[in-house]
């Protein structure tokens, strides 16, 4: 069976993909199919693909002889047209479930939140407060939030690191301040309180609100200044540079005092649990081909 998630740089929630789902089956061998380029990944006839964690389900779903989805999201494109011998097991909330004009029932969680399964609570906390941004936030603008982070005295988590690397400094902050809904998504796992953060219109408010409306939270972020510096910048864009990292220095600092987000007592070993009775019945099914 091969995993398919998107890769075309390392990002912390996508990698997730090839370090859960071997722990959460271990009979089945897997292989990745990491989308590597832009465009539809072909995986051949024979191939059956695991479509797991991630906005995935959208105008470049793979193509394979069959293909199993379990947890992934709606978004960036139209929902695809899946039928057999392809299956959906589940999805990543009630949003992906509508736009599939599936049970809402099926839109159980993203299944980011099993670290809680496989990766221990911190003993204790090296930062108050620590800062995760988006993927595509780091590319632009070459340390500019690692070196906010330290002026505040936040920890700065990369979504570059490997995933055990991110758990860890997530595990170990008090808060996380958080672009990256993955990031959200683990520090819920590991019981630690997150706000969400919006720095650029491109944050696709559609999958956080399909994941929060899955743990019942409302979506409600805070907005920073983005910061954009070019490797040779102009001197406009020095001056523009001036202004906006100030800004969004104190903007990041307010956003932590904002009361934080977490789901109630109860609601993610629920989640849980039902994610666990789909993996049964994969397991199960999977073996025969059901």
């Amino acid at each position: 069976m091969k995993i398919y998630y998107w890769n075309i740089r390392p990002n912390f929630g996508d990698l997730i993909n090839p370090w859960l789902w071997p722990k959460v089956f271990p009979d089945f061998r897997f292989e990745t199919l990491p989308k590597t380029k832009k465009g539809v990944v072909d995986a051949g006839d024979a191939a059956t693909l695991l479509v797991g964690i991630g906005t995935l389900l959208n105008d470049r779903f793979p193509k394979s002889g069959r293909s199993i989805v379990i947890g992934s999201g709606v978004g960036y494109g139209s929902a695809p047209k899946i039928s057999e011998p392809s299956r959906i097991y589940c999805v990543r909330g009630p949003k992906s479930a509508e736009a599939l004009s599936l049970p809402a029932s099926m839109g159980i969680i993203d299944p980011g939140i099993l670290l809680r399964e496989y990766y221990s609570k911190a003993d204790s906390r090296s930062h108050e407060f620590s800062f995760m941004p988006q993927i595509s936030s780091v590319a632009k603008e070459q340390g500019c939030w690692r070196r906010i982070c330290e002026d505040l005295g936040f920890g700065y988590i990369d979504p570059r690191d490997p995933v055990e690397k991110s758990a860890k400094a997530i595990a170990e902050t008090g808060t996380l301040l958080t672009e990256s809904m993955h990031g959200a998504i683990v520090a819920e796992a590991l019981g630690v309180p997150w706000v969400p953060i919006v720095t650029r219109r491109e944050i696709l408010a559609f999958k956080w609100h399909d994941w929060c409306e899955s743990v019942d939270v409302e979506y409600q972020p805070a907005f920073v200044s983005s910061i954009t510096q070019p490797v040779s910048p102009t001197f406009r864009q020095k001056l523009k540079l001036s202004v906006s990292l100030p800004l969004a220095k104190r903007q990041l600092q307010h956003a932590s005092k904002r009361e934080p987000s977490q789901a109630r007592d109860g609601v993610i070993d629920s989640r849980i649990s039902q994610l666990k009775d789909v993996f049964a019945e994969v397991a199960k099914c999977e073996s025969v081909q059901c």
